[in-house]
């Protein structure tokens, strides 16, 4: 392993006289980067990972003429949405993975840095989240080149909020059957610490069973079978930890009550006393810093992150507050763009941190069987 911080575009191109196909991974392109790549590598042995978020060629932080470019000179282009990763593979014999965008900035301009990979082993394990990345993503074609020019053409850039579509691929794990919902728990003066355990959550909230609402916010939109992903509001920074995920059973107006033992077991049902009850529930067993947050799915996915926001998106709106659509409400329904961000990171972290063991959750306190 060799650490780059300076003249990294150096190294770059000293490994493409004996490279065959080289794999770039990169959110952002310039043209000006691709057209001097063109002078030292055929094109024809590039395949590219990026993004085709319109919204990226509106404001000029990455150029839908780079990606075309390299189309019309044999190269491969994949658009995957939320891409973030830096890497460039050389074969399977050398790779880089570094803070560097594939543009002009990113290779000469700004301070980066990144680290040169020897390790097979290493080079191996890259090649393989390249090809899951692949699997997943959207090829580049002429036909999607001409339908973006004329939504970038028609639809004038604003710099205040994104109009624009991603057509990046998201991986197809969401049944559009039901719908996917994010209940949130606490309130703005209590909210957790990131190093408040999950399951002294699921402890506290008994959301094993059932999730709490006030008496006037019964959840008659939600149905049985629908996903509830559970979050906690953290502070420091204020945000919302998803911690838990379960299977909605829809409520009743006369059975998902809390009974007076089930209010003297934790004082807040007094407050919270009305019940949409869940069954296969599962929970990360870590701290909340651990968890997946609702500000990365929003920084990823913006507008697409809600069914709220993208109807009103559809509908023209450009104003969208995408944080006024869940302000002071029990729970948010997430769009299926949202709900595959996700459940991606949800399961992600399960393998990370394991699951909170099941005796665990039988030795809480329990409710009816519905």
């Amino acid at each position: 392993m060799k650490l780059l911080f300076n003249n990294w575009l150096n190294e770059f191109e000293s490994e493409l006289p004996v490279t065959s196909t080289l794999r770039i991974i990169s959110p952002f392109l310039s043209k000006s980067t691709v057209v001097n790549l063109s002078k030292k590598f055929s094109l024809e042995n590039l395949e590219l990972i990026t993004r085709f978020n319109l919204n990226d060629f509106s404001t000029g932080v990455s150029d839908l003429e780079a990606i075309n470019f390299i189309y019309q000179n044999g190269g491969k282009i994949f658009g995957v949405k939320g891409l973030h990763s830096k890497v460039y593979i050389f074969d399977n014999r050398k790779a880089i993975v570094s803070s560097s965008n594939f543009t002009e900035n990113g290779l000469v301009k700004n301070h980066e840095a990144g680290i040169l990979i020897r390790d097979l082993c290493t080079i191996d394990n890259l090649l393989q989240y390249y090809n899951n990345l692949k699997t997943i993503s959207n090829e580049f074609n002429p036909s999607k080149y001409a339908t973006w020019k004329e939504e970038l053409v028609s639809n004038p850039a604003s710099l205040n909020f994104p109009i624009f579509n991603d057509y990046g691929g998201i991986q197809p794990i969401i049944d559009q059957s039901k719908n996917y919902y994010i209940k949130f728990f606490g309130a703005a003066n209590d909210r957790v610490a990131l190093d408040f355990q999950v399951q002294q959550e699921v402890d506290d909230a008994l959301c094993h069973y059932a999730c709490g609402f006030s008496i006037n916010k019964r959840p008659r939109q939600i149905k049985s079978g629908d996903i509830i992903y559970m979050a906690r509001m953290t502070k420091n920074p204020n945000d919302y930890a998803i911690f838990g995920k379960a299977i909605a059973i829809e409520h009743n107006d006369k059975r998902d009550i809390a009974t007076d033992k089930e209010i003297v077991e934790r004082s807040w049902k007094k407050d919270y006393p009305v019940y949409l009850r869940v069954r296969d529930s599962e929970f990360i067993d870590t701290i909340m810093r651990n968890c997946p947050f609702m500000e990365d799915l929003i920084n990823d996915l913006n507008v697409h992150s809600f069914a709220s926001t993208i109807e009103k998106h559809k509908n023209g709106e450009q104003k969208i507050s995408i944080r006024r659509s869940y302000a002071r409400k029990p729970y948010v329904k997430l769009s299926f763009d949202g709900a595959a961000w996700l459940e991606n990171r949800f399961s992600n972290a399960l393998i990370s941190y394991g699951k909170i063991d099941s005796s665990f959750i039988e030795s809480l306190p329990s409710s009816i069987n519905v």
